[in-house]
């Protein structure tokens, strides 16, 4: 049996290994792009130059932070 190591590259006897997605943070981070050109969303009376993406659950490791191996 193999030992997997945490994100600190700790040995983790089986916990598996960090996932590759996410490296072992549960979450991905949403991203935000901005651009003076879009001002197409409109919150109350101001105009927003950025678009954003939510932070989602992995979907590779489910939440967990670590997967199989």
């Amino acid at each position: 049996m193999t030992k997997a190591t945490c994100h600190t590259g700790a040995a983790v006897p089986g916990k598996g290994k960090p996932c590759p997605q996410c490296n072992g943070s549960k979450m991905i981070k949403g991203t935000c792009s901005c651009d003076m050109e879009w001002r197409g969303n409109r919150v109350e009376e101001e105009w927003q130059d950025c678009q954003c993406t939510p932070e989602v659950v992995c979907p590779v490791c489910n939440g967990t932070g670590m997967v199989d191996g």
